[in-house]
C-alpha cells in the first residue's frame, strides 16, 4: 500500500528544524526552507505510538474489542501545545465504528477527556486548518480509538489512518503535519470455544437473565437495555458466570439498574433477545444477528 509523506508547513518566511518520529508512519520531507529530521519516536518532538500492533504486523481481535489506532505524543519543550485537528480512516473503516478521540495532559494518568476532532472515512486530501484554541502540552498525548464490528473469524483487514496535527495558537508552534499514514492489519480471532458452550439465555420477570451452559465457568458478554429516555443502550463486555443472575449495575458496570432485554456473547456478532424467549420457559436458545434484533 502506498504511503504518503509527512509534510511540514510553516507560515511566513521562518526557517528552522523539527524532529518528527516516524513510528509506523512513512518518511518526511520539508517545504519552505524547513529542515525535517526523521528520528526514533523516543527522540521526536512529535511522536506517533501504536500501543499494540506494529507496522506490518497482525493484531488479533474479536468483534466488540476497542482498539487504539494511534497515539500522538507531544515532546516539545516548556509550554508548546499541539492538537489533532483531523483524522482520516483511509482503509478498514468498514469494520470499525464508534470512533473516539481522547486527550490526557499527563502520560502517566489513566483519565482521558473527549476531544472533538473531525473524523473522515475514505481517502481525501487533508485541508489546511486554523490553529486550534487548546491542545496538550509536553508529556501529554491524544489517541484515536475505534470499536471492531463485522470482522469474520480468520479475516485479515488492512487499516490505514492519516492524522493532521497542528500547534495551538499563540504557543510558538506553527507547524501543520499531515499525510503520515499508519498502516497495519487486524485479524479476526477464531470463534471462541466458550461461545459454543452456551445453550441459551433464560430471561426472568425481574430482568436479570442467566446464561445457560452444560459446563461450569465464565464467558465474556454484553447486555442490552433501554435507558430512562427509551434509547437502546449496550454495555461494555464483561466476564460473567454461567448460571448466575446478570444485572446491569453489578455485572456490567452501569450507573443505574436497568432491565436487560438482550445478551451478546463476545466475538459472535449475535444477540439473544428477550423477545424471542419461548413461552413458559422464557429461554432463548438461538441467537440472531445484532442488526434488527430489537426492531419492533
Amino acid at each position: 500500500m502506498k504511503r504518503r509523506n509527512l509534510i511540514l508547513l510553516l507560515g511566513g518566511t521562518s526557517s528552522g528544524a523539527l524532529s518528527i518520529g516516524t513510528g509506523a508512519f512513512s518518511s518526511a520531507r520539508a517545504e519552505r526552507d524547513v529542515a525535517v529530521n526523521v528520528v526514533d519516536d523516543d527522540q521526536a518532538l512529535v511522536g506517533y505510538h501504536a500501543p499494540k500492533a506494529q507496522s506490518g504486523s497482525d493484531d488479533t481481535v474479536t468483534n466488540g474489542d476497542r482498539i487504539t489506532l494511534v497515539e500522538i505524543r507531544n515532546r516539545f519543550h516548556e509550554t508548546q501545545e499541539i492538537s489533532l485537528v483531523g483524522v482520516q480512516i483511509e482503509t478498514g473503516h468498514e469494520i470499525l465504528t464508534d470512533y473516539e478521540v481522547e486527550r490526557t495532559l499527563d502520560s502517566g494518568a489513566e483519565e482521558f477527556e473527549p476531544v472533538d476532532v473531525p473524523i473522515a472515512e475514505g481517502s481525501t486530501e487533508p485541508e489546511t486548518v486554523d490553529a486550534p484554541e487548546d491542545g496538550f502540552g509536553p508529556g501529554g498525548y491524544e489517541r484515536i480509538t475505534a470499536e471492531v464490528r463485522g470482522i469474520d473469524p480468520g479475516e485479515t483487514v488492512p487499516i490505514a489512518v492519516t492524522v493532521t496535527v497542528k500547534g495551538v495558537s499563540g504557543t510558538g508552534v506553527s507547524a501543520q503535519l499531515f499525510g503520515g499514514t499508519r498502516v497495519f492489519k487486524i485479524t479476526g480471532a477464531e470463534s471462541s470455544s466458550s461461545a459454543t458452550q452456551v445453550t441459551g439465555v433464560k430471561f426472568s420477570g425481574d430482568g436479570n437473565p442467566k446464561i445457560q451452559s452444560d459446563n461450569d465457568g465464565s464467558i465474556c458478554a454484553s447486555a442490552y437495555f433501554y435507558d430512562d429516555s427509551g434509547k437502546l443502550q449496550q454495555t461494555g463486555f464483561h466476564t460473567v458466570q454461567f448460571g448466575e443472575p446478570l444485572r446491569t449495575k453489578h455485572e456490567f458496570g452501569t450507573d443505574d439498574k436497568h432491565t436487560i432485554i438482550g445478551i451478546e456473547i463476545k466475538g459472535t456478532d449475535k444477540v439473544y433477545p428477550s423477545s424471542n424467549a419461548s413461552s413458559g420457559q422464557n429461554v432463548v436458545t438461538e441467537p440472531v444477528d445484532r442488526e434488527g434484533a430489537f426492531d419492533s
